[in-house]
């Protein structure tokens, strides 16, 4: 049994080379700089992504679940 999504944990998971390629292969603007941020530095990435638009997440969300 799998537990529940949650962006933290897939952002704690994933490393920062591998979303900021995602990010921009779909050109979606963060407004922060992935390659600059630490490893595992969750809360501002987690911040950037609920500052998107609800849709825009939605759909991005339902990608990362794949």
């Amino acid at each position: 049994m799998t537990g529940q999504y949650s962006h933290r944990q897939f952002f704690r998971q994933i490393p920062n080379a591998q979303l900021g390629h995602y990010f921009e292969s779909r050109e979606i603007d963060l407004g922060i700089a992935l390659s600059e941020l630490k490893e595992k530095d969750v809360e501002s990435m987690f911040n950037a992504f609920t500052a998107l638009p609800e849709a825009q997440q939605a759909i991005i969300e339902a990608q990362f679940k794949m």
